[in-house]
């Protein structure tokens, strides 16, 4: 059970709100595309939900985004970190250009991972900074794209062999679920 501060600060504007318009649980969580179980859950307090389904119901009610970083600087924080961003891609073009990747393409995917990473950093869950959470983040989020489609036969000679080129969307491979450990 997470701390009793945590809960209320990220849970109590949307159990309010959604109160407060009237709108029952199950209706929240069909609004949100969530389980029902998610949204009772939270509100008996037994758990509390990703940063992401967090994000979810706080859409749906109009509430704004939960934030420990201002979006000013998320984006200084984008900035020093774009640099990395393109080691990262020249660290595996090799790979890329075998899946016939369009690089700007991964770039635009990665820097959306790393501004989703300092979104949702939580300084009271990690022991690492801002800054190395999204390079960590970005570092794995492209080797998820790796494994996905080494195991969906896309690398390697099945890659070169394709008759125009793929176009990787990360972002698309995370939405699916893919898990990957780094």
């Amino acid at each position: 059970m997470a701390e009793p501060t945590r809960l209320a600060a990220t849970i109590a504007p949307i159990v309010e709100r959604r109160q407060k318009l009237g709108i029952s649980q199950h209706e929240l969580a069909r609004l949100a595309g969530v389980h029902y179980q998610t949204v009772h859950r939270m509100e008996t307090r037994v758990q509390v939900p990703t940063w992401e389904t967090r994000q979810k119901l706080r859409r749906v009610l109009g509430l704004p985004e939960e934030r420990y970083i201002t979006v000013e600087q998320r984006n200084e924080i984008f900035m020093e970190l774009e640099r990395p961003i393109w080691c990262v891609i020249n660290q595996n073009r090799r790979i890329l250009a075998a899946l016939h990747a369009d690089v700007d393409d991964v770039y635009q995917d990665l820097a959306l991972c790393e501004i989703r990473a300092i979104d949702r950093y939580d300084p009271s869950k990690s022991t690492a900074s801002v800054k190395t959470f999204a390079m960590k983040n970005v570092e794995a989020h492209i080797k998820k794209s790796f494994a996905y489609f080494r195991c969906r036969g896309l690398g390697g000679a099945a890659a070169r062999n394709l008759e125009s080129g793929v176009v990787v969307s990360l972002d698309f491979m995370l939405e699916a679920g893919l898990q990957f450990a780094v």
